[in-house]
């Protein structure tokens, strides 16, 4: 049983940091990338509008790259926190900085029946570890969700 979670973080971590910096979606080529971002959807789920207009941004391991600035996300959750799996919809809003990566996570906030997005942040030049001093060292907030259901 060891072998089986050691192999399976190994793994874990060979596919989360491939997605540090491997651009799989565009939304808008015309915004220079100096002015835009970039988010990772693996821990989260699929993103199905982005400021109200529909999109399929699959969960994936490569990053999306968005304009900067205020986003409001509908997302069609896939999240584990520790042992416990989030299904369903939510909604997310957060103002994204140019030149950064941003990893982002579903989590029950400490009040009951209370949810949020826990974001990570990174430059572009550093890599995603995935490990848990690499995620407490680039925490930036937890954004409660304006619906989940």
């Amino acid at each position: 049983m060891k072998k089986f979670w050691i192999l399976a973080g190994i793994s874990a971590l060979l596919f989360l940091s491939s997605c540090a910096m491997s651009v799989g979606i565009v939304f808008d080529d015309s915004v220079p990338i100096e002015k835009s971002t970039y988010i990772c959807t693996y821990f989260i789920g699929e993103v199905t509008a982005y400021n109200g207009i529909p999109v399929k941004w699959k969960q994936a391991i490569k990053m999306v790259q968005i304009p900067a600035g205020d986003a409001l996300l509908d997302l069609k959750l896939n999240s584990m926190s520790g042992n416990i799996r989030y299904l369903g919809n939510a909604s997310f809003k957060y103002n994204f900085q140019p030149q950064k990566q941003y990893y982002l996570r579903f989590s029950e906030l400490h009040e009951a029946n209370k949810y949020g997005v826990s974001v990570y942040v990174y430059t572009l030049e550093e890599k995603f570890l995935g490990t848990a001093s690499d995620y407490e060292a680039h925490f930036e907030a937890i954004v409660p969700v304006l619906e989940y259901k």
